[in-house]
């Protein structure tokens, strides 16, 4: 999910509209969905907003890309 001036004015807010989509109630059916938050505070969207977003909606959010790669790998079984 990237943040900044030429990036959508609320991005993690799409993801979170699609995961809304996914189904509901039984974990196993569930795809897990890792993601980054890559931007700053100042950012016109809102760092932390955009990060509450994203865990609201069911999504891990990584510190960083290679975090997020990891966990995918792991969650994956490699």
């Amino acid at each position: 999910c990237v943040l900044g001036f030429g990036s959508h004015i609320d991005p993690a807010g799409c993801i979170a509209s699609v995961l809304a989509d996914f189904p509901r109630g039984d974990k196993k059916m569930q795809p897990p969905v890792v993601v980054s938050v890559t931007g700053t505070e100042t950012d016109p969207q809102n760092y932390a907003a955009q990060i509450a977003c994203l865990r609201d909606a069911g999504a891990e959010v990584c510190l960083s890309n290679a975090a997020a790669v990891r966990k995918a790998m792991q969650l994956a079984g490699l």
